[in-house]
This record gives structure tokens, sequence and C-alpha cells, in this order.
């Protein structure tokens, strides 16, 4: 069956001939038209902002944005340090100023994006994307302070961060309009993206071919681009050179003919590529090279389209030789047999006691098991889910299936490697709701994409946790322990407790392994990075997840300044590091497990451990067994 992408593309809106935006840093200069910004990767998405009269009762305005991250378009102007300031300057002079680092997208601001439209209006606008959709005004302020903040009759005022008609984003900028216009000389405008070398014309198609085929046009492939699911940026080295591509993964592509589903979201079938089948791909001028699936690592091929920040042929490259990276690519095809794929059943596993007995979802909901109730659950960062959820009564059934006792450990793992722990007694014992695996919401089966299968606790007045809500479950594991609640206390800015499952969702989120050596011994280890949890004390006002889905509360130029960081043990005995070698340092985390199991009891619940290899060991560090406390002192 011959697909084409064609119906996902989206509307193309009407853009002005004159429209450009240009970024200027130092000596680089580089002008782009909206037409070359609607080609790049774009990305749909809603931001409101408070503004002076929020303290009145006035609620923000939602507006809809399609643009292209900046941290993307600063790529045309070589690198930007961290110590720069970004200034976006609109056509009038109005302008707003970031710091560098916000760029990144770890802040509370979230993700800052050059858009193209605005509630369907055209135009050059500067906005940011954030994961509850709101900018508050003491958001602002945290991340930005006196120096960049936004005020309106001495109040601060969010909203007048947004820029619309920016004609300019200038790095280290004087303040001088004039400075920023090219004397004498009118600026080269790039109306399209520059192709590579020798291909001056945009004539790409491709064809992919399997159990079905795909045809992908050069109008289809520019829409494609802009998704932000779909469109990723890698690095290679390549010749004793750093390139920086950007690209869409491969297997991708090929989910849509390997006899998944027939209609997109598509599925990639690993099992099917990892038993092996004949992968032929062809470029226009007919050189082709033919490669065994099983062979190879699919996430290594992308489908790429540019390549330190310049836009070129569509080429199969990756972390793969060089004779299995094909410029203009045109054909790939698959030598599957209509019998190798089988439609795979949606189920559910069951461990316990040494079996494994996996449940169809037709099974569950013919089941004695299952009910509809409402039920809803409330993410980190505040945002309230509450709908009519169908599936079965995890309590009976996993009583019934596996003998789930009050001192057993339940543990729920999802597809994507995210697993909780619950106590027995918590899922058995029905008085604050009874937990559902829930495989429906409001009549519908739940989509592949997040997940068959999640739970949740249902019922009257009853709300779960957003981490303890697992979506995307595949597994439940019986484990005949006892499940332990533990804690972290912390001291600093902020005083608080955090418990296990917030630990642990933690580790789930910003997992970090390191391999740490002790007394001859060397051992991984697993869990979060230290300086992630440095966000829980190190301000007066925020903690992570209190305003974002993301630990955005860390202060970095705190952390820079320096303060003392001591880690406690449960017995007193303690070490104390500093911020500054902590500081975005991967290389030391707090643990939770060693060689893929929970700490013997002599380390358990957390051990600090670091990477006895890392190039940032910080001074005095010392493995920390069985702590209990974080405490934070002399901040500059």
């Amino acid at each position: 069956m011959k697909k084409s992408i064609s119906a996902l593309m989206l509307l193309l809106l009407s853009v002005s001939l004159f429209s450009q935006l240009t970024l200027i840093n130092g000596e680089q200069r580089k002008t782009l038209s909206i037409e070359t910004l609607y080609v790049l990767p774009m990305e749909s998405f809603e931001t409101s902002y408070e503004s002076y009269l929020a303290n009145d009762g006035v609620s923000p305005k939602k507006s809809t944005y399609e643009g292209v991250r900046l941290s993307f378009l600063l790529n045309y102007v070589g690198a930007v340090k961290d110590s720069d300031v970004l200034y976006l300057i609109a056509s009038d002079g109005y302008f707003q100023a970031i710091p560098k680092n916000v760029c990144d997208g770890f802040t509370a601001l979230g993700v800052p994006f050059v858009a193209i439209a605005k509630n369907g209006k055209e135009g050059i606008y500067f906005a940011f994307k954030t994961d509850d959709g709101l900018i508050e005004n003491m958001e602002m302020h945290r991340v930005l302070g006196d120096e960049f903040s936004k005020y309106r009759e001495g109040i601060l005022s969010a909203s007048g961060m947004q820029i619309k008609d920016l004609e300019y984003i200038v790095v280290n900028w004087n303040g001088d309009l004039n400075s920023l216009k090219i004397p004498d000389k009118k600026a080269e405008i790039s109306n399209s993206v520059p192709l590579e070398k020798g291909d001056s014309k945009s004539d790409f198609n491709l064809s992919i071919k399997g159990l079905e085929e795909l045809s992908i046009n050069d109008s289809d492939f520019s829409e494609l681009i802009r998704c932000e699911h779909h469109c990723k940026n890698f690095s290679l080295e390549e010749k004793g050179e750093k390139n920086d591509y950007s690209g869409i993964p491969l297997k991708s592509l090929i989910a849509a003919v390997d006899g998944g589903k027939s209609s997109h979201p598509y599925i990639f079938d690993e099992d099917l590529w990892k038993k092996g089948y004949e992968v032929t791909m062809t470029s226009k001028d007919g050189y082709s090279v033919t490669f065994d699936s099983s062979e190879y690592d699919p996430g290594k091929f992308y489908l790429a389209f540019a390549k330190n920040g310049e836009r070129m042929a569509p080429m199969i490259t990756g972390d793969i030789s060089g004779k299995l990276k094909i410029k203009d690519i045109a054909e790939i095809e698959l030598s599957i047999a209509e019998s190798e794929y089988v439609i795979p059943e949606i189920s559910i596993k069951l461990v316990f006691s040494g079996q494994e007995i996996s449940y169809t979802l037709d099974e569950l909901e013919k089941s004695p098991y299952f009910f509809e109730e409402e039920g809803q659950f409330t993410t980190s960062a505040g945002s309230v889910y509450k709908d009519l959820y169908s599936g079965i009564n995890m309590a009976s059934f996993l009583k019934d299936k596996a003998n789930l006792e009050t001192g057993d450990t339940l543990k729920i793992a999802a597809s994507d490697g995210y697993s909780m722990d619950f106590g027995g007694k918590e899922i058995l014992n029905p008085e604050n709701g009874i937990w559902m695996l829930a495989f429906k919401m409001n009549g519908e089966y739940l989509p592949e994409d997040p997940g068959y299968f999640r739970t949740i606790k249902v019922g009257k007045d009853v709300d779960t946790e957003g981490h303890n809500s697992v979506k995307m479950v595949s597994e439940f594991e019986i484990i005949k322990s006892e499940y332990v609640d533990f804690s972290l206390e912390f001291e600093g800015l902020m005083d608080l407790t955090i418990d296990r499952d917030t630990i642990q969702s933690g580790v789930n989120c910003h997992k970090t392994t390191v391999e740490c050596e002790v007394k001859g011994s060397v051992d991984e280890y697993e869990g979060i990075a230290l300086w992630r949890l440095l966000a829980y004390s190190d301000d007066a006002n925020y903690a992570p997840h209190r305003q974002d889905s993301e630990i955005i509360s860390y202060n970095e130029e705190s952390a820079s300044r320096g303060y003392e960081v001591e880690i406690v043990a449960d017995d007193g005995y303690s070490i104390k590091l500093d911020s500054k070698q902590l500081h975005r340092n991967d290389d030391v985390i707090v643990a939770l497990l060693k060689n893929g199991v929970e700490l013997e009891e002599k380390l358990w619940p957390m051990v600090l451990a670091w990477n006895s290899r890392g190039e940032r060991i910080p001074d005095g560090i010392k493995m920390v067994k069985r702590i209990s406390k974080i405490v934070l002192t002399n901040f500059k």
C-alpha cells in the first residue's frame, strides 16, 4: 500500500515578503527571511504571561505560537559564550535582554523561541514555551533579576518580555540602533535555506518500501522537519572535527513501512529489526549499499537535513561507518516478508514467585475486575486532570492473581524505563481511593502514545500525585519484601523534606550512572546528580516543581558564587563540598541502586557516589552512606 505524509502537513501561513530577522555576533552576521525561518524545525505551543495587573485578579490570556528554538538559530552566528547576553530587538527599538544560560531552556521561563506566527497572524515574534503554559511575574524576576526583568508602573510585568516585529538578535549589544545597520550596503537576505554545494535545486524525493510504501517529496519533508517529535540534533566527530547535525531518526520513517500500524503515529518494530532483514539504501546517482539490520543499532541512523546550522540535501548519516553514509538519498528498501510480521497483542505482564503471566487488554476488559470511575491526577507543575476512567481494580486483580500482601512491594514498570515502587499496603487499602489500571478515558481506549495503560487512583474527591500516576505501564512485579519509606531532609534558604516517591521520580526523570572505585572495588551506582537536589534548598521561595515540571528553581548564579554543601548520614557523619565544584556536575550523584539492585543495608537508602574517572571530582569528596540530610550554608 502506498502512503503519503501530506495529510500530516501543516497549513501554510501567508507571510510578508519583507519580514526578515538579522542575527549579529561580533563580526558574524546573518539575515534570514521569514520564508527561511518557516522551513526550519518548527514547534507549536501556547503561552500566557502575567501582567502588572495580576495582583488585581486580571487573568492572562493564552496565545498560540509557531516557531523555531532560539538556540537553533544561534548556530548561524557561531559560538555564544555562557557570559554573553542576547538582545532581542523590535523594529521600533523595544527590546528584551536575556543571559545566554536562559537559552538552554533549564529555567522557569522555559525554552525561548523565535515565532513566525501568533494566533495565526504572520510576523516575527519572541516568546517562551513553558510546560505549564504560564509565565508568572515572580518566575521572570527569579530568572532575570532586576537587571533584565520588565516593569510597568513600578510593578513586575512578565507580559513586557514579549516582542513583536522582531528584527534583530544581537550578542552583547551596545544600545546603539544605528550600529546594527550596514551602511551603503544592502544586507544579503537568505530566502531559502542553502542546500549542500552542487545541489542547487529543490527536487528531493524519497521512497521507503517495506510491507508498505512511504513516499516523501520536498514539500512533505519541509513540513515533517518542523515536528519537535521527529526532528533531533546530534553531533559527530568526522575527520578530527566536530560537526553538528539536525535530522530525523531513520527508524521513525521505517516505522511507517515495517508492518506496524497503517496510520500515524507509527510504531517502529525493534524486535523485527533485531531479528534481521536486508536494508538497501540507494542514492539519486544509483549508488547503493545493503546491510543486515540485525548487525546495527537502529538508533544510530539519521536522515539529516542540516549541518552546522546550514541546510543541506538530505542524506543518511549518524554514528555509523562511512560506507553506510549515503548522500542524496532516493530510496530505502526493506526485505520484509509478510510472514515475518505478527501484529502484536496489547498486553501487560505480571511477574511474581518466579512466574511471568501476560494478560491481554481484551481479557482484562472482560474480567470481573473491570469497572468505571472518575479519577484525577495533579502534575508536579500543579495542573489538574480529571476524567472518567475505565480499567481494572488493581488490588483485587493482584491479590487474586499474584497473592499481593500488605508486606509486599509492588514495582510498576513503564515501557520507557520509568518505574515506581509501592507498598502492598497502599495498593490494598481502599480508604484513600481505589487504585485502577486504566486503559480507557472518557469511553475511548488510551492511545499508543503515551501508552495503552496508566495507573491512577479513582473515587470521589480523590487525587493522585503526578509521579505516582504511571503511564505506559508494561509490567507489574510483586517483590516479597516490605516496602519501606524513607525521606531526605533539606536545610538552607528553604527547609523541607521529600519522600521516597519524590526521590525515585527524580531518579527516573534524571537518571545518572557512575562507576565509583572505593578501596579497590569498582561498582556501578545509579541515582540523581547532587546539583539537581540543591534546588530544594537554594532559594527561599521556590523548590523544584513548584512552578514547572522541570527542576527549574536551581540557582545557577548562587552555585557559581559558592556556598557550602554538607552531606549528612543518619549517624551524624558528614562531609562538606563546594557548590562551585558541584555546579552542573553529573559526576557526583546521590545513588539509590548499586550494580542494578537496591543498596545493601549498610548503604541504604541513599549513598553519595562519584565517577572515579571523571574530570570534575570535588575536593575532599568521600562516600557518605545512609544519607539523611543535605545542609546548605555560607551563601555569598
